[in-house]
C-alpha cells in the first residue's frame, strides 16, 4: 500500500500511481471479503463473472450492472456545431473519488461518488477548442443531488467551471455547449434542471 506508493518516481503523476495500486489494495480487499462470504468457491465465481465497475471492488457486496443508456449509440451525434467527437470513456466511481478528493476531504469525496450506477464521458475538438459533455448515474436522485453539490463545491472558485444540470437520479456536467443536445431518456430540456 503506502509505502509501495511512497517508492513510485515523484514525476507520476498522482492519478496513475493510484490506479496502478488500485488492483492490489482495493482487489486484495475485495477478494479477502469474497472468501469471508463464501470461501474459495466464491473466488472460483469471480473468476467466471468477474466484477463489472470499480463500484462493485469498492463495495464487494453489491452488484453493479453500468447504465448503457447515458449516449446514443453514435456519440458523435452530440458534438457541439462544427466540432467532431475525440473519445468516449466510462470515468467511475473510483476515479470520480480521485478527481473529487484533490478539493474535498477523502470522506467528501467517497460519500459524493457513492450510489454511482454508471457515466459515460465524451470530449469534442473544434479548431483547438476542446469541450465534453459527462452524464453520471446514481441509484436515487438524493445520491445524484449529493454528488452535484460536491461537485459544485470542488470547482468553487475555478475559471471556466463546467455547467452541472440535475435531471432525476442522473447529474450532466458541460463545457464548451451552449445548450445540451437531446440525451436518451430525456425527453426536452425541461426534464434537466440547472444548478448555480
Amino acid at each position: 500500500g503506502a509505502l509501495e506508493q511512497a517508492s513510485a518516481p515523484k514525476s507520476l503523476p498522482s492519478f496513475f500511481v493510484e490506479q496502478l495500486f488500485f488492483p492490489y489494495v482495493e482487489g486484495t480487499s475485495y477478494v479477502r471479503r469474497a472468501v469471508k462470504r463464501g470461501g474459495w468457491k466464491e473466488v472460483d465465481r469471480l473468476w467466471t463473472d468477474p466484477p463489472l465497475s470499480t463500484a462493485e471492488i469498492l463495495h464487494g457486496d453489491r452488484r453493479v450492472i453500468p447504465a448503457a443508456d447515458l449516449f446514443p449509440a453514435d456519440a458523435s451525434r452530440l458534438a457541439p456545431a462544427g466540432a467532431r467527437l475525440l473519445y468516449t470513456d466510462t470515468v467511475g466511481e473510483w476515479a470520480i473519488r480521485f478527481l473529487l478528493k484533490r478539493s474535498l476531504t477523502e470522506e467528501e469525496a467517497a460519500t459524493a461518488a457513492q450510489g454511482w450506477q454508471g457515466d459515460r464521458l465524451a470530449f469534442f475538438l473544434s479548431g483547438e477548442d476542446y469541450s465534453y459533455l459527462w452524464r453520471i448515474r446514481f441509484e436515487t436522485a438524493g445520491r445524484a443531488e449529493r454528488f452535484a453539490a460536491a461537485l459544485e463545491r470542488a470547482r468553487r472558485g475555478r475559471s471556466n467551471a463546467p455547467r452541472v444540470f440535475r435531471a432525476g437520479a442522473d447529474v450532466i456536467v458541460s463545457s464548451g455547449f451552449a445548450e445540451l443536445p437531446s440525451l436518451p431518456g430525456l425527453a426536452a430540456s425541461s426534464d434537466v434542471n440547472p444548478r448555480g
